[in-house]
């Protein structure tokens, strides 16, 4: 019996050992260290979506894992002194750490890696994950696969272009135009490259043409992009960089992109998803992690792994974000199939979550108060209490709804910029005073002359002012009982009850001897007027309107000519050209012309050009001192003056002429029209404008002979050779 007894001893006793053994075991089992190397800096979206598929595949494993993290930071620093220093800190921080296991993120960080990793962390196993595999990165990975023993892998990221631009044709089907910007590096020529391999195919079907941009800014991108037409869909290669070459994030530009242009935007990356594109077949740095992930766990578990393929891809997934395609009118039925979709609209309980829950919340509360009330006097007086307040919450809603009202009533009536009546009132006075038969009726039809050359010239806050100050002219001159609305955009009506044509020219004239005081501003009020007066009562009151406007248009042909004759006189009083400039070259342009046997049109519009050229710079000087927008850039002051002389019917013969005369020979002016592209007259002036700025006749140091010399060295870029050959010639005799 003792010997039984210690024989189960013994082996409980061994158990114990075992279990303590097994335990101890278990708690020195050394912990695994990661080392992941990223390209870019932590903040980036798509670094941090890799980490979290890194980190998410780990925890399937048998083991603790231990991650340290190096952000290279790779993409804003490219020079071979900090990728040296990079090397030397690194080897700081990791000689005397043991590493098991190692992911290398994206081609920056692979190039590095290629290029340090067996100096730094030799014989330790590396995953590279998010890596386009072009052909130099597979010859590197093979010849480093066989020259080492230990595993080299990377989970490569297909680019999936023929599925992203199949797609394209498919949702945009009368698209004729892709148009594929981005940064030249590496992975911007692989995509051009692939492109250029497929895109026979579309052509060749009438379906696509393929345009590159490259190297552009992204500021250069907006304006860019803002300018497609509507047939153009728009293809990211890669990120943005500002104009110094500094990356700027997909969250910060994507919306400014999609705010400048309607056109559809397409990309490769998951990362775009949620900031304005439309979605495709992303590449997802998450899935990324993930699956390489699993392959570091396979080189932990020391499972075999075949030394070829080298490359373990991960099927990209379609996505896309339901704003966008909304946007664009694509129908989710035209989607792939197992497509994902962000930005779904929530349903009835979703959007109104809160106020479902504040409803229940609300109706369990009134129940408590009513059992309350039910036994509480107390309760009871709260109730009531909190119903007057109620009461009086509801008067103030009624108080204010009624004044809402009276201001729809108001607005319903009048014009809300002049305060004047609108067209619906002036159409209701017009039907009662045709059912009361009333006579005699006057009618004044008027017209703001050249309000759109204001609104061009001056910009429409300065168009809102010429309203509102015609506006006061005519109230001031109304008397009790007349009505006055505005008719149109710059028209006015004054209907006249029980005023004969005497009493109404009277008030026309007011009107004109008004206007006539604000002709020393730079922008004068000129109303153009025409009088009609109904004195049967069998005539049509419609009839008169239109007799009346019939009048103001006569009155309009010769007004509204000198208006803008004075304004633009105003604007070239104002310009920084002196009189004494303009008679010298116009005296230049003469002799030219005359030389050069120009056709009159040609040379009136160069006598004009001399004169008028910088009306769109004048304009401008007078917006810095008002509160209209700023005109900042020489393009801006060019098309400004386009539009001046386009509302005036005296110049808009030089309007193109104006817009152009700042273009180079050599196409590097403002708007890059070369050679003969640029008007006759144009290329005349810029040589005339020259030679004055250059001589004495500018007060210059230049000789004549100097200036010439200067003229024949820019001969070809500047200026037209032949007008500069013809030129001098006349000045030489």
């Amino acid at each position: 019996m003792l010997f039984l007894n210690k024989k189960i001893m013994l082996v409980v006793l061994l158990m114990l050992i075992y279990i303590l053994l097994f335990t101890v075991t278990g708690m020195a089992q050394e912990i695994e260290q990661v080392l992941v190397f990223h390209s870019d800096h932590p903040e980036f979206s798509w670094t941090a979506a890799v980490n979290q598929g890194i980190n998410d595949s780990l925890k399937n494993g048998d083991y603790n894992y231990k991650i340290f993290y190096e952000y290279l930071d790779l993409t804003n620093f490219q020079t071979e002194l900090y990728r040296q220093r990079l090397f030397f800190l690194l080897t700081e921080k990791y000689t005397n750490r043991e590493i098991d296991q190692v992911f290398v993120v994206d081609n920056a960080a692979l190039d590095f890696y290629l290029q340090y990793g067996k100096f730094l962390l030799p014989d330790v196993p590396v995953v590279f994950t998010g890596v386009i595999g072009t052909s130099s990165v597979r010859e590197k990975l093979q010849n480093l696969i066989l020259e080492d023993e230990y595993p080299y892998r990377f989970v490569g990221a297909d680019l999936d272009l023929v599925a992203n631009i199949d797609l394209i044709n498919t949702l945009h089907p009368t698209a004729n135009e892709l148009v594929i910007y981005g940064y030249e590096n590496q992975l911007y020529n692989l995509i051009h490259a692939n492109i250029e391999r497929i895109s026979f195919a579309y052509q060749a079907k009438d379906k696509l043409e393929f345009s590159y941009k490259k190297g552009l800014s992204f500021q250069q991108i907006l304006a860019d992009a803002a300018s497609l037409d509507s047939s153009k869909v728009i293809f990211l290669a890669n990120n943005f960089h500002d104009q110094d070459g500094s990356f700027i994030p997909p969250s910060q530009a994507l919306p400014q992109l999609a705010e400048a242009t309607d056109n559809p935007i397409y990309g490769t990356w998951k990362y775009f998803l949620g900031h304005g594109v439309v979605g495709g077949r992303l590449i997802d740095g998450y899935q990324q992690g993930y699956r390489a992930g699993e392959l570091a766990l396979k080189f932990i578990h020391d499972e075999r792994i075949p030394r070829v393929p080298i490359l373990f891809p991960v099927k990209n997934k379609y996505y896309f974000d339901h704003q966008i395609i909304e946007k664009q009118g694509i129908k989710l039925a035209q989607l792939p199939e197992q497509a994902e979709i962000i930005n779904r609209p929530l349903n009835f309980i979703e959007r109104n979550r809160e106020a479902v829950y504040g409803g229940s919340a609300i109706i369990a509360i009134l129940i408590l108060i009513i059992l309350f009330q039910v036994f509480s006097n107390y309760k009871l007086k709260k109730m009531q209490e909190y119903i007057r307040n109620q009461n009086n919450q509801l008067e103030a809603y009624n108080e204010e709804i009624k004044a809402a009202n009276e201001e729809v009533l108001y607005l319903s009536y009048h014009d809300r910029l002049t305060g004047l009546y609108n067209r619906s009132y002036l159409d209701d006075e017009i039907n009662k005073l045709e059912n009361n038969n009333q006579v005699p009726v006057s009618i004044l039809m008027g017209d703001l002359n050249k309000l759109k050359l204001v609104n061009d010239a001056f910009g429409h806050r300065e168009g809102d002012k010429i309203l509102l100050k015609a506006a006061e002219i005519i109230k001031s001159v109304c008397r009790e009982g007349d009505v006055a609305g505005r008719w149109g955009g710059d028209e006015f009506l004054i209907i006249l009850p029980d005023t004969d044509r005497q009493q109404a020219k009277e008030l026309l004239q007011n009107i004109k001897e008004l206007c006539k005081k604000t002709w020393d501003n730079l922008i004068p009020v000129s109303i153009s007027l025409g009088l009609a007066v109904k004195e049967e009562t069998a005539e049509d009151l419609e009839e008169i309107i239109k007799n009346a406007d019939d009048e103001m248009y006569e009155d309009k042909r010769e007004l509204s000519k000198k208006i803008g004759r004075h304004i633009i006189d105003n604007l070239r009083n104002q310009s920084s050209q002196s009189d004494k400039k303009r008679q010298e070259q116009l005296k230049l342009a003469k002799e030219f012309a005359k030389g050069f046997e120009l056709d009159p049109s040609v040379e009136d519009k160069l006598e004009k050009l001399v004169v008028f050229h910088d009306i769109g710079s004048a304009a401008a000087n007078f917006r810095e001192n008002s509160s209209a927008p700023e005109i900042v850039s020489e393009k801006d002051f060019l098309e400004n003056g386009y539009r001046i002389a386009r509302s005036t019917g005296e110049f808009s013969s030089i309007a193109e002429e104006i817009l152009y005369h700042k273009e180079n020979w050599d196409g590097t002016g403002p708007h890059g029209l070369a050679g003969r592209e640029i008007p006759l007259a144009d290329r005349l002036f810029s040589i005339i404008d020259a030679y004055y700025d250059l001589t004495a006749l500018n007060g210059a140091n230049l000789s004549q002979q100097e200036a010439i010399d200067w003229l024949m060295r820019e001969a070809g870029f500047k200026y037209d050779p032949t007008m500069v050959d013809i030129f001098v010639e006349q000045l030489t005799g």
